[in-house]
């Protein structure tokens, strides 16, 4: 979340900035000049936009974002109202961003299926990610290969049946140059403060003991080949002009057979990233950010507590945090982990 600021219970007017997201509106408020006095939303203007309602028929309507008339807070009836103390000495995590993902078959719908003109696929970019004319989307999580939302499988050094290429020689994302990265590129042209994470469904199938790309092990002779495929991936976006912020080592290991998807246990992901893909990124320069489980709750103690827990992973400039899913278990968790590791940042 962002920046808690304030030290003392004195009253102070804080600048409001309020993001209601919800099936069918996105309303954004105005905000405060700071002051000593105490702060009150009455007669401020609250912009809306909207995205589905329903009409008098019961039919819902889908609006695609339309601006609506402004309005504005009514007085409270609540006598003094609520006061919020702000402490100015403590401060949390900063809110990094709010976005969504150029799947495989996402960006081949928006860019070259022929679904949208380039003119309409203009106006939609500008409505997702422009953050003056649209709702200014600021994260992208994108596959690094494919996904369960993918038109096929695929990976970015997919060999024949029975060959191998642990050099990476015929590593490429000419998959990514048609669709997935003109789109990213474009949402990072309209927002400049637009954050990229990769996260990988699955290692390539040569390198796993299945041979396929769904489920299997990632076999431990290819651990320093897998670390350089993010390495190599990562330099092939920062070469087009697209950083990567952030990677996560696997989108929800083990999890799932019948697309793209990989076996991991814990203590493998902890080797794999203290021995092999921290100092892969040290290597090459590569200051991008990786972060642990992305998954569930329910799972971190299986799958992302040993790489957290080992100072050797914690304690590494590269690392990131954790990345969370929230299909499955408490989010009280977060609260757990946050307490035991303060510093430990969460997405």
């Amino acid at each position: 979340m962002s920046k808690s600021s304030p030290g003392t219970t004195a009253r102070h007017r804080v600048r409001l900035l309020i993001r209601a997201v919800s099936a069918a509106a996105l309303v954004t408020s105005g905000f405060a000049i700071a002051d000593a006095a105490p702060a009150h939303a009455a007669n401020e203007s609250v912009n809306i936009w909207l995205t589905t309602t329903n009409d008098s028929g019961g039919r819902n309507v889908t609006q695609g974002l339309r601006q609506q008339a402004p309005v504005s807070f009514n007085a409270g009836t609540g006598g003094a109202g609520q006061v919020v103390n702000v402490n100015e000495n403590t401060h949390y995590q900063q809110f990094t961003g709010a976005g969504a993902s150029f799947t495989d078959t996402a960006a081949w719908l928006m860019n070259s299926s022929g679904a949208l003109s380039s003119s309409t696929r203009n106006t939609v970019m500008n409505n997702l990610f422009n953050p003056t004319t649209g709702i200014g989307l600021d994260f992208l999580r994108n596959p690094l290969g494919a996904s369960d939302l993918a038109r096929y499988s695929y990976t970015f050094d997919d060999m024949p049946s029975g060959q191998t290429d642990p050099s990476l020689a015929n590593f490429s994302i000419a998959h990514d140059l048609a669709d997935v990265l003109p789109l990213t590129k474009q949402a990072q042209q309209l927002n400049p403060g637009l954050k990229v994470m990769a996260s990988p469904w699955t290692a390539p199938p040569w390198m796993k003991d299945s041979g396929a790309y769904s489920q299997g092990y990632l076999q431990s002779q290819y651990y320093s080949a897998y670390a350089q495929y993010f390495v190599k991936y990562i330099q092939a976006y920062q070469a087009q002009g697209v950083p990567i912020n952030f990677v996560s080592v696997q989108n929800e290991p083990t999890c799932c057979s019948g697309y793209p998807s990989m076996q991991w246990n814990g203590s493998g992901l902890d080797v794999f990233t203290a021995n092999d893909l921290l100092p892969a990124f040290h290597a090459a320069g590569v200051s991008t950010k990786v972060l642990a489980l992305d998954w569930n709750p329910d799972t971190y103690a299986s799958y992302g507590s040993p790489s957290v827990d080992d100072a050797t992973v914690r304690n590494d400039p590269n690392f990131g945090g954790i990345a969370w899913h929230g299909y499955g278990g408490s989010v009280t968790t977060q609260t757990d982990i946050h307490n035991q590791y303060p510093n430990v940042d969460a997405y």
